[in-house]
């Protein structure tokens, strides 16, 4: 039990740690499309082949421990303490209840957030390129090779990508499932 808690959130941590620096990068990268749109690229796509490696290593080991923390961990954990009331504060060691629901939320939302981020950036990075193109500056060769790059996509599981859309849509799960046990139980 311990062991899987363990692996759990080194799997987190270590997605965590990748979408951030990826996000960086791809800062790095929209400044700069107009000074050195070459190197931009070339960096653009090692950054797509990590993307895809990091994708078909964890994504299937991160959508379920995301699924647990949003919709069982940390709406029982607030619901658990809620329905303890008062004696949360006479206990310290129930404190780690809301602590625990808390954390769950942030890290749901936090995540979700750095995810819909790195989608956003990437569509900047290759919209970018529309504007100078209309301009006539971009050579074939590079136009050819700006085609050849896909939007970052932070897969969570075999169907879903993390978009703004997907963060909504995560935020009403965590709070329906908090609703349902505040009205049922």
């Amino acid at each position: 039990m311990f062991r899987s808690v363990v692996y759990s959130l080194i799997i987190i941590d270590v997605g965590f740690i990748f979408w951030l620096i990826s996000g960086s990068m791809l800062n790095a990268v929209l400044s700069q499309v107009h000074t050195d749109p070459w190197r931009a690229i070339r960096t653009y796509r090692g950054l797509l082949v990590l993307n895809s490696m990091f994708n078909s290593t964890f994504s299937s080991l991160f959508y379920p421990l995301l699924k647990t923390d949003v919709e069982i961990v940390g709406p029982a954990s607030l619901f658990m303490a809620i329905r303890l009331g008062r004696s949360v504060l006479t206990n310290p060691q129930l404190l780690i209840l809301p602590a625990l629901g808390v954390g769950c939320f942030l890290f749901a939302l936090s995540s979700a957030a750095v995810l819909s981020e790195t989608h956003e950036q990437s569509i900047k990075f290759l919209r970018s390129f529309h504007c100078m193109d209309g301009a006539g500056i971009i050579p074939k060769l590079l136009q050819a090779q700006k085609s050849s790059c896909m939007v970052l996509k932070a897969k969570v599981g075999a169907l879903y990508f993390v978009d703004r859309p997907f963060m909504l849509t995560e935020t009403k799960v965590m709070i329906d499932a908090l609703m349902f046990l505040l009205i049922n139980f």
